[in-house]
This record gives structure tokens, sequence and C-alpha cells, in this order.
């Protein structure tokens, strides 16, 4: 399965299903098929993807990757990546 696929999968959960707009659904999304760092990192089928949510933001992480959106608009506040 790719990547992007496991990401929607995750997104989709049962769990989370009153827990994220849509619009911040399509803007994680968004953020993850345009990023430049994910297709240069060693990801394995395995690779584990975490979402976490908190009263103002969202948490997305996919290896050492890390996303950070406002819950309310959607919007990319922050990303980065831990390669120690």
């Amino acid at each position: 399965m790719k990547l992007e696929e496991r990401i929607k999968k995750t997104l989709n959960h049962k769990n989370l299903r009153n827990k994220l707009s849509d619009r911040v659904r399509k803007s994680i999304l968004h953020e993850v098929r345009k990023d430049l760092i994910l297709p240069l990192l060693n990801l394995t089928p395995n690779t584990a993807i975490k979402l976490r949510w908190f009263d103002n933001d969202v948490i997305l992480s996919v290896g050492p990757r890390d996303f950070q959106f406002d819950r309310k608009t959607g919007e990319c506040i922050g990303a980065g990546t831990c390669l120690i």
C-alpha cells in the first residue's frame, strides 16, 4: 500500500470521524502530496503513521517527519524532520 493510501486510511479511521473536519483532512493530504522531504526519506511499508489531535491543532507523524495543522482552519503551521 502506498504511503498516501496509508495516510488516507488513518484519516478515515472510525475513531477520527468526529475529530477532524473535511477541511483538515484535505489540507493534510495536500501537504503530504506536495512535501519535498518525504520522498527523500527511507520509509518502509511498516513506517509508523501517527495522528494526534489537541484542542487547537493536529499533528501527523510519518516516521521521522512531522506536520502540524491548525484544527480549525486546516492550515499547515509547521513541519519538521528528526534525523537523529
